[in-house]
């Protein structure tokens, strides 16, 4: 992995999902990984698909709440970047 020398920080900071369910009821999945909340919005989903939705909103702000991802970037900068 190549170490980003003037990329200090790159912290996700608010999300926007299109959710949907067995049905093809369709709803937003907001999610702030700032301040952790998140909320959902839309057509009314059925509730198992709302369970589930919910348990990937949890687990995705527990993955990158606060985290600072320019260390573990692998991405290669080609061209006038190329010094990164």
């Amino acid at each position: 992995m190549q170490k980003l020398k003037k990329v200090k920080t790159f912290v996700f900071d608010k999300a926007q999902y299109r959710v949907s369910d067995s049905s093809g009821n369709t709803g937003l999945l907001q999610i702030n990984y700032a301040n952790n909340p998140y909320e959902m919005s839309g057509a009314m989903l059925d509730k198992p698909a709302v369970a589930e939705i919910r348990l990937f909103a949890e687990d995705l702000l527990r993955r990158k709440h606060g985290r600072n991802f320019a260390s573990e970037s692998s991405i290669k900068l080609e061209g006038s970047h190329g010094n990164l």
